[in-house]
Parts: structure tokens; C-alpha cells; sequence
């Protein structure tokens, strides 16, 4: 578990093409549901009911739903063909082990330590790597990429990544797309953080300096989505520290900015202008990435709209979309370009309602826990939940396996159910 953990920036470097892409973390993910298949099964039991039985309810309806289904396939590919459904189908199932096995293994924030310290670590050597490509690329420095993946749909093949910062190109470090990128490391921030609050002697300064190769990382990512997910993820995480511990005047503050914040966002999507000055990136570029999107969304509702109720089937998103696609002869895969707009393609209404049941559950639950512990870990196990959830909505087609984790985290920082403390630190 701790060496998955500490493997998880591994998206796209040190990877194995089997017709899909087969990662590090996944190998030891594996493995430690099988030698801990007993803590998984404990696990289960030990989760809040409520995010248990959506878990389950939506791992069902997607086995339900792809076995009675006729699949589409794209022909020339491998990852679009018949395999696509039961790689679905086992990644979701790995996912939800994952946070079965974290809430078995571990009880309380002392006891998560050593998981904190690895994904920090882990997150650390991955963004001090992107420190360095960001001038590296600009420079012509000697392993400047170390990718072993590249995108299935071909766009960022050996692609220039678009110009960020100074007007140099943006870092993707070892992830396929500065996007991904800037997706974790918004969620790997508020971990290193509340591992250095934990730790102790050096392992807090190794925390601390990991913290801040994670913030640069994000900076030199430069994408709006990212930056968007962490602000709100911090503004969010603060109003409700300021609330469990009874800061009434902070409380309405930090729930103003929350409330401006999440308004905001959808502005954000249809002015991208707006967050150009922020992310270094000319207007013109961002207004084409938004537009990208608003795209994929409406061709995501037509298709959707044929099988409204149960869907096509797992991982038939990409496909139905490439195939959909104005180019002749698809034989790459297009992205739904988030879990909502994926889920309404692979199953539909029933299944979208799970997901939200499931991460409904997940935030509620952390939030409940940071009332009544307002520590500061408590916030920023608060800031990351909310950052990882928030990029996997406009960013990912699946549920990434640090979400699930993180999902796990949740469940085993607040069990039993906490009690009021006085505590306002760790």
C-alpha cells in the first residue's frame, strides 16, 4: 500500500504497454488487495454505510449494465476494442478495494502517518522533477521527457505543450498532459502539509521541502483548472475549520468567498480570459481549450440521450465519442472530459446517481469529521478531498486511484465517529 501510495505520480513514466497502459502503482495496488484481502473485507464493514453501499451499488450497476449491452468497438485499436469493458470494470473494482483496504488497515490520523509520509515523498520526487523539466524543455537540458505512455487519441504525442509561464512551455512532468499534472498536485499539496504537521525532526523538514516543490510544480503546470480546484479546495477547507472551531466572523468570510467561488466557476468556463493573467497563458489558447470542452459536453448529451436511463456500458464514453467524431475513420479515442459526462454515456442516470451518492458521501463525511476535529490536518484533509473530486469532475473519464485512496483516508481518519474537541491543532 505505502509503495502504491509513493508510485501514484507514476501516470505515464515507467509504465508497460499490454494494449493498455500498465502502471506501477496499479502492479502494487493489486497485490495488496490480494495479501490484503482480509483487511479489504474488514474494510467494507468498517465503512460509513453510506459510502458502502453506493460503492457497491455502483460497481453492480456497471457490471449490470456492460453485460447487457452491445458494445461498440473501434476498429485498429487495441484500447478500444474488447477488452476496453472489462479493464473498466477492473479498474473500478481496484479503485473501490483500495478504499475497502485503507479503512481496514487504518484507525485515526496517528496510525495514517506512514501513508501520508509516501504519497508526500512520492508527490515530492515527481513535482521536483517538473521543477526541473519546466526550464529543461525551454533549455534543451538532458532528460527533459521521460514519458514511456503517450495519449491514445495522439494530440500530445511529442506535442508541444502549450506556453505557460515567462512564455515557456508548461511542465507535465511525468503525467501525459500539464492538466494532469496540476490535478495532483492540488491534491498532494494539503498532503504534504498535514504529514509535515505530523511528522517530526527531519521527516518534517523532508515534508515541508516536499510541500513546496508541490506548490512550484502547480505554479509551472499552469492550468486553469488546477488552480481553479486548489483555490476553491482551500476556501472550502477553511470555512469549515472556521466553523467546527467557532469562528463566526472568519466562518462568514471564508463561506462568502466559497459561495463567490463556486459561482464564479462556470464563468470561468465561458470567459476563460479571465484566468489568462493568472496562468501565463494568452487568452486565445484558453478560450480554444474551453471551447474543446463545451464541445465534448454537448456531443456527450447526444449520445447520452439515446440511452438515458441505463447507458451503453463501461468505457464505451471514448469510444462512442471518437466514433461520433467529425474525422473519417476514428481510430483514437476522444475523452468525455470528466466522471459526470462519462458516467451518463456508460450508465446513464442510474449510474450517475451512485457517483454522486458515493462522492456526496465521501465530502460529507470529511466534512462532518473537520466540524467536530477542526484541527488543521482535519482542513487539510478537507482542502485535498475537495481538489481531487473537483479535478476528476472537468478533467478525467475515471475515477483516479489517489481519489479512491483519499476516499479510504476519510473513512479511516474519522472511525468511530468523532467526538467534540477543543483542540484547534493537531
Amino acid at each position: 500500500m505505502l509503495g502504491g501510495a509513493a508510485a501514484l505520480p507514476l501516470q505515464s513514466t515507467a509504465t508497460v504497454d499490454i494494449g493498455f497502459t500498465l502502471r506501477v502503482s496499479y502492479v502494487l495496488f493489486g497485490l495488496a488487495l490480494v495479501v490484503g484481502l482480509p483487511f479489504a473485507w474488514r474494510g467494507l464493514w468498517l465503512l460509513p454505510p453510506w459510502l458502502r453501499w453506493s460503492a457497491a451499488g455502483l460497481l453492480a450497476t456497471y457490471v449490470v449494465v456492460t453485460s447487457t449491452s452491445d458494445l461498440a468497438t473501434i476498429a485498429g485499436t487495441s484500447r478500444g476494442g474488447d477488452l476496453r469493458a472489462l479493464v473498466y470494470l477492473t479498474d473500478l473494482a481496484i479503485g473501490a478495494g483500495l478504499m475497502c483496504v485503507a479503512a481496514g488497515l487504518w484507525r485515526g490520523f496517528g496510525s495514517l502517518q506512514p501513508l501520508f509520509v509516501a504519497l508526500t515523498i512520492g508527490a515530492g520526487a515527481a513535482a521536483a522533477y517538473a521543477v526541473y523539466q519546466w526550464p529543461a524543455q525551454r533549455y534543451g537540458l538532458p532528460v527533459s521527457d521521460i514519458l514511456t505512455t503517450r495519449d491514445s487519441n495522439g494530440i500530445t504525442t511529442e506535442g508541444f505543450q502549450g506556453t505557460g509561464l515567462l512564455g515557456w512551455e508548461r511542465a507535465r512532468g511525468t503525467f501525459l498532459e500539464p492538466h494532469f499534472l496540476g490535478a495532483f498536485m492540488s491534491a498532494a499539496a494539503p498532503v504534504a502539509v498535514l504529514a509535515a504537521v505530523q511528522a517530526r525532526a527531519r521527516m518534517r523538514v523532508v515534508a515541508l521541502v516536499a510541500a513546496a516543490l508541490v506548490i512550484v510544480a502547480l505554479v509551472v503546470s499552469s492550468s486553469a483548472p488546477a488552480y481553479a480546484s486548489f483555490a476553491v479546495a482551500g476556501i472550502i477547507a477553511g470555512t469549515t475549520w472556521a466553523v467546527g472551531a467557532g469562528r463566526p466572523r472568519l466562518a462568514g468570510l471564508t463561506a462568502a468567498g466559497a459561495a463567490a467561488a463556486i459561482l464564479a466557476a462556470p464563468s470561468l468556463v465561458l470567459v476563460p480570459e479571465v484566468l489568462a493573467s493568472a496562468t501565463g497563458r494568452d487568452a486565445a489558447t484558453l478560450t480554444v481549450t474551453a471551447d474543446f470542452r463545451k464541445d465534448a459536453w454537448q456531443r456527450v448529451l447526444d449520445i447520452w440521450s439515446l440511452e438515458p436511463a441505463g447507458g451503453h456500458g463501461a468505457g464505451q464514453s471514448s469510444v462512442r465519442l471518437a466514433l461520433a467524431s467529425d474525422r473519417p475513420g476514428a481510430v483514437g479515442l476522444s475523452s468525455a472530459q470528466g466522471i459526470w459526462a462519462s458516467a451518463l454515456i456508460d450508465v446513464g442516470l442510474v449510474g450517475l446517481g451512485f457517483w454522486i451518492a458515493l462522492v456526496g458521501g465521501a465530502l460529507a463525511h470529511v466534512f462532518r469529521g473537520t466540524y467536530r476535529q477542526p484541527w488543521l490536518a482535519s482542513a487539510m484533509l478537507v482542502m485535498a478531498t475537495v481538489a481531487a473530486v473537483s479535478s476528476a469532475l472537468v478533467a478525467s473519464d475515471r475515477l483516479d486511484l489517489r481519489v479512491w485512496l483519499l476516499f479510504g483516508i476519510v473513512a479511516a481518519s474519522y472511525y468511530p465517529a468523532p467526538r467534540p474537541s477543543s483542540q484547534s491543532f493537531l
